[in-house]
């Protein structure tokens, strides 16, 4: 059978990604000898023609119910995000019909909006993390897979991972083989895995020694004094690859983990504090609320998973 893919083509929506993702599905198309796929370009708003950069394109209203809903990423994007309630009411009743939402980069913005990432996790560029925090503070953002999938939706991260999305999604729903086919049109592809790993191995020494540590009060000369480098050294290497300060990104982690314990857990707000490494209370208030938009007391209200079961053993 037919599957129904829709690319909703947002008012901010790169529309050169956008036009890609039926490029794709055509190669699968050709790959299986048969009408697999079926991708339209669609606005939540209705029909209408769409020109950006000098490129008309016509954008078909919203019909019926599609196997996967695909949210391109925003383009040029300059800090400021307005929501349509329109594509918002597309989106829920899209996934309570069964279908798959995949998101890329800021897409997921799109996905925040409509509530369908509440108390999920999202994957996010480090250089948009704080953004994402405070716009959507009951989204579990993170920065460290490449690609996400939390029940019926599935996000990205970078401008192009949504190429990587779409192979992914054929593997899914077609086939490994048929994937792969398809993917050599495009040339080599790197796994997951392999994406991990073009991360320097000096931060993913480091990333993993954090974590290890992160309950102690670490500062920026005990980063440098592990990997063996001077300050200066640490901070480019932390701009280069995550796109933020060594103490910007030793803070995120810690916000990171914080939430996390908050959300899957029993333990008291001092306990957390003192379990991702800030003994300051007003410091931790500080970090949590820049980064969430709310207060942690507050935050743990709306996004405690009732499920957890309590916990009273004291943390080591």
């Amino acid at each position: 059978m037919t599957k129904r893919l829709a690319v909703l083509v947002h008012h901010q929506s790169s529309l050169g990604l956008s036009l890609f993702l039926p490029a794709i599905f055509e190669l699968a198309n050709r790959e299986v000898g048969a009408l697999e796929y079926l991708v339209e370009l669609v606005d939540g708003k209705g029909s209408r023609l769409l020109r950006r950069n000098g490129a008309e394109v016509r954008l078909s209203t919203t019909g019926g119910q599609y196997d996967v809903v695909f949210i391109p990423p925003i383009d040029q994007f300059l800090g400021q995000f307005e929501s349509e309630p329109a594509e918002s009411r597309f989106l829920c009743d899209q996934v309570a019909g069964g279908a798959v939402v995949a998101a890329s980069c800021l897409g997921s913005l799109v996905v925040a909006a409509a509530g369908l990432l509440d108390g999920q996790v999202a994957f996010v560029h480090p250089y948009w993390l704080d953004f994402c925090c405070k716009m959507f503070p009951s989204v579990l953002w993170s920065v460290k897979n490449e690609i996400c999938e939390s029940g019926s939706v599935i996000t990205s991260g970078g401008l192009v991972s949504q190429i990587d999305v779409a192979f992914y999604l054929i593997s899914k729903l077609t086939g490994p083989s048929v994937s792969e086919n398809v993917t050599r049109c495009f040339g080599p592809r790197k796994t997951q895995d392999e994406q991990a790993s073009n991360l320097p191995k000096i931060l993913r020494r480091l990333e993993s020694w954090v974590e290890v540590h992160l309950a102690e009060d670490l500062k920026l000369p005990d980063l440098a004094n592990f990997l063996g480098v001077g300050i200066r050294q640490l901070n480019r290497l932390t701009r280069d690859s995550w796109g933020m300060s060594p103490g910007k990104w030793l803070a995120s982690k810690r916000i990171h983990q914080a939430k996390v314990l908050l959300s899957e857990s029993k333990w008291s707000l001092t306990q957390v504090r003192e379990m991702v490494g800030i003994e300051d209370p007003s410091r931790f208030r500080i970090l949590f609320k820049a980064a969430t938009g709310q207060t942690p007391a507050f935050w743990r209200k709306s996004n405690l998973i009732k499920s957890s079961p309590a916990r009273t053993k004291e943390p080591k």
